[in-house]
C-alpha cells in the first residue's frame, strides 16, 4: 500500500506542476503561485518549482519574492548562469548596483559566452564610473555578437568619454547601418559632425533622428548647427568681399 500511495502522490505532484505551468502560461499568476506554494511544501528543495516561482514572481513585479525564490534556487545549483543573470537582473532594477555587479560576473564564471550578462555588467561597470572594465566588457559582447548594437552604442559613449572623438563616430555609424531607426547614434553622430565643422552633414543627421523621433534636444542641436551654417555662409561672405 505504500509504495502505490508513493506513486500516486509522485504522479499528482507532476500533474499539479504541469497544472500551475499552464495557469501562468494563461497569465492566471497568483493561482499558479497557490499551486506552486504547495508543491513547496512538499518538496522545499525542488529546483523546478523554486525556479518557476522566481518567474512567476518577477512577472507580478514581486522582486523580493523573485530574489528570495532564486538565492534557495542557487543554493542547490550554484552554477547556473542564467539563474545569476535573473538574480542580477532584479537587484539592478532594485538598484543594488553592487550587488548585481556579483551576480553578472558569477554568471559570466559559469558561462562566459553569455552576451547578456556581459552587457548588464558593463553597464553597470559604466554607470560605477568604471569605465575601462566597462569597455572590457561591452567588447566581451562584441566578440560573442558583432551585430549587437546596444554594445555599439555604449561602446561609443565610452569612447567618447575617453576624448577617442573619431572611434566613438566609428561606433555610433555601425549602430546606424545595424539598427537605422536608432535616433540617439543619428544624433550623436550629427553632434560629432557639427563639433568638426561639418554643418550640413550635422543637420541631416539631425533631420534623420527627428523624422524617428521628435525631441527637444535633437532640435536644439539641429537649430545650433543652422545658426553655425549661416555664420559660416557670411564669415565667407565677408572674406570674399574682403578680396575684392
Amino acid at each position: 500500500m505504500g509504495l502505490l500511495n508513493f506513486f500516486k502522490s509522485k504522479d499528482t505532484f507532476k500533474s499539479d506542476f504541469e497544472k500551475a505551468t499552464q495557469l501562468y502560461n494563461q497569465g492566471k499568476y497568483e493561482e499558479s503561485l497557490n499551486i506552486y506554494h504547495n508543491l513547496l511544501e512538499q518538496k522545499p528543495e525542488s529546483t523546478e518549482v523554486l525556479y518557476n516561482m522566481s518567474i512567476v514572481f518577477q512577472e507580478i513585479n514581486n522582486y523580493d519574492g523573485s530574489i528570495n525564490c532564486l538565492e534557495k534556487y542557487l543554493k542547490l545549483k550554484p552554477e547556473d548562469a542564467s539563474a545569476w543573470y535573473n538574480k542580477g537582473w532584479l537587484l539592478e532594477e532594485q538598484g543594488k548596483l553592487d550587488n548585481a555587479l556579483f551576480c553578472f560576473n558569477k554568471s559570466v564564471e559559469y558561462d562566459p559566452k553569455k552576451s547578456n550578462a556581459w552587457y548588464n555588467k558593463g553597464n553597470i561597470l559604466f554607470a560605477l564610473k568604471k569605465c575601462e572594465e566597462a569597455l572590457t566588457a561591452f567588447d566581451k559582447v562584441l566578440e560573442l555578437d558583432p551585430m549587437d548594437d546596444k554594445a555599439w552604442y555604449n561602446k561609443g559613449i565610452i569612447i567618447h568619454h575617453f576624448g577617442k572623438i573619431d572611434e566613438a563616430l566609428n561606433c555610433f555609424e555601425k549602430v546606424v547601418k545595424l539598427n537605422p531607426k536608432d535616433s540617439d547614434a543619428l544624433s550623436n553622430i550629427g553632434v560629432i559632425f557639427a563639433r568638426n565643422g561639418k554643418q550640413e552633414e550635422a543637420i541631416v543627421c539631425f533631420e534623420k533622428a527627428l523624422s524617428i523621433e521628435c525631441d527637444l534636444d535633437i532640435y536644439h542641436n539641429k537649430g545650433q548647427a543652422l545658426m553655425d551654417l549661416k555664420s559660416m555662409v557670411k564669415l565667407w561672405i565677408v572674406l570674399i568681399e574682403s578680396l575684392n
